[in-house]
């Protein structure tokens, strides 16, 4: 009867073993793909980053530009101006 006993234990704790031996497995896929999406959403995430980075970077140049023509179209009217100023007294 102890032998029979015995023998239910160890086939048992073979299938336990088996069993565990497969769930282990499964979670490691499991984390496998799931740190293959994370680090796939990484790479996006960083492209996007940078791409915004570029935007931003041009926006910057397009207003810096922008500032600049106003300061020149300032002082061209600025100039005219002047120049009307000048002609009107010539005139008087």
């Amino acid at each position: 009867m102890n032998k029979e006993v015995t023998k239910s234990f160890e086939l048992k704790h073979e299938k336990l073993i088996k069993e565990e031996k497969e769930i282990k497995d499964k979670l490691d896929n499991e984390t496998t793909k799931i740190k293959d999406k994370l680090e796939e959403f990484l790479s996006l995430s960083n492209n996007l980053i940078k791409n915004y980075e570029k935007m931003n970077k041009g926006i910057q140049i397009i207003n810096k530009d922008e500032q600049n023509e106003n300061k020149n179209i300032i002082k061209s009217l600025t100039y005219i101006s002047k120049l009307n100023t000048n002609k009107i007294e010539m005139i008087l």
